[in-house]
């Protein structure tokens, strides 16, 4: 009768453990899957962060100058995004920022516009 209850309480505490081992494997699991669609969400808009950088740099290379106002309206994004673009864009050396009568105003960097970029 004894061995009868401790073989019972073995099987059970071996249930125990195989369901706790399940849970944690899933969660592993579950989580590199997470991290590895985060990674790709995180590609692709760097990649159309940087295309739309290319976009911006080729419609300021059919002006003179523009301004911020103007590559909010042309591209449909919103004042910060715009600023923020051009920001980088400026880090970047690929536009310069102008200040002209008071206002800023941005022009393809010369060293792109030689290059045709």
């Amino acid at each position: 009768m004894f061995s009868l209850i401790v073989s019972v309480a073995a099987l059970g505490l071996i249930i125990y453990i195989i369901i706790v081992y399940e849970r944690r494997l899933r969660l592993v699991r579950g989580k590199s899957d997470r991290s590895g669609a985060l990674e790709k969400a995180r590609i692709v808009r760097a990649e159309k962060k940087e295309e739309r950088k290319v976009q911006i740099v080729a419609f300021l290379g059919r002006r003179k100058t523009t301004s911020l106002e103007d590559i909010r309206n042309r591209f449909e994004v919103s004042e910060s995004t715009a600023s923020r673009y051009m920001q980088e864009l400026v880090e970047e050396q690929r536009v310069a920022l102008i200040h002209k009568d008071g206002l800023s105003r941005y022009a393809v960097h010369k060293e792109h516009r030689s290059a045709g970029t």
